[in-house]
């Protein structure tokens, strides 16, 4: 997590213990998607966290884990089921945003082509 973020209550290391410029759903409201790491618009999907981690840190571990964001395309949900705090449930919710995107660009790029 980045050393720039502030909590609310040390003790909590929640999304709504953030402030609110830092939490992903607002900021995007607020500022637009474009405005949002990789980590943040992935923390929407994921949604909630552990007691341990927060969705945005749930986010960051399985890019990691991944390699990359892009790399996320060739997990299947075991894989992603791999990462504390994400059960079949959040792995189906981020496969599914994963092919989703995909046949948006698939097509998008058979429309510029014609």
């Amino acid at each position: 997590m980045d050393k720039d973020v502030q909590y609310k209550d040390k003790q909590k290391n929640t999304i709504k213990n953030l402030d609110i410029s830092q939490r992903p759903r607002e900021l995007l409201l607020e500022k637009g998607v474009e405005f949002l790491s990789d980590e943040q618009l992935l923390a929407i999907l994921i949604d909630t966290g552990t007691k341990e981690h927060n969705a945005i840190e749930i986010a960051k571990q399985l890019i990691e884990y991944a390699g990359s964001l892009e790399s996320l395309i060739r997990c299947d949900i075991d894989m992603i089921k791999n990462i504390k705090g994400i059960g079949t449930a959040k792995a189906c919710k981020i496969i599914a945003s994963i092919e989703f995107a995909i046949g948006l660009q698939e097509k998008e790029q058979i429309q510029e082509q014609v």
